[in-house]
């Protein structure tokens, strides 16, 4: 729209109708009027309020384009964020899963050791306690991956 400004106005005005000077014969004889105009007008001194204008709309473009950028650099960003938190998350209930299945193994042979006289219920109480704290660690690890999963889906 600034721009524009620098170019002339060119405007075109019609009118008709009926005239008359005593209203009985309005719509009698020659009673009909109609007029056109035209006009054309171009700033010449502006007092560099022109300039201004433009300068400004120019600014007012570079502002909208800056928060423009800044909106999707921060959207890749929090994809991008979402992502290798997903990728960690995998990582860590992979080696859950090892945890788990290394403390039920080490349950299941302090039972068969306790059942064959060799240790004390201790041991296989101890061991059946890790593997039920790996065990819902692993639970943890599962329900963090499925929620990074959807935080990374929503984007």
């Amino acid at each position: 729209m600034a721009r524009a400004a620098y170019f002339p106005q060119i405007s075109l005005n019609g009118a008709g109708g009926f005239q008359s000077s005593a209203l009985t014969s309005l719509f009698t004889g020659p009673a009909g009027a109609w007029s056109f105009g035209a006009s054309l007008t171009q700033p010449i001194f502006a007092g560099g309020r022109l300039d201004l204008k433009w300068r400004l709309a120019e600014a007012r473009q570079q502002t909208a384009v800056l928060f423009y950028q800044q909106s999707i650099q921060g959207a890749f960003r929090s994809v991008s964020d979402a992502l290798v938190a997903y990728h960690k998350t995998r990582e860590f209930r992979a080696q859950q899963e090892l945890l788990f299945r290394s403390a039920q193994d080490a349950a299941r042979l302090s039972h068969m050791r306790y059942t064959g006289g060799v240790t004390g219920y201790l041991e296989v109480l101890t061991n059946e306690t890790n593997a039920f704290s790996a065990e819902l660690g692993l639970v943890q690890a599962r329900s963090m991956n499925c929620w990074l999963w959807f935080s990374c889906t929503k984007h």
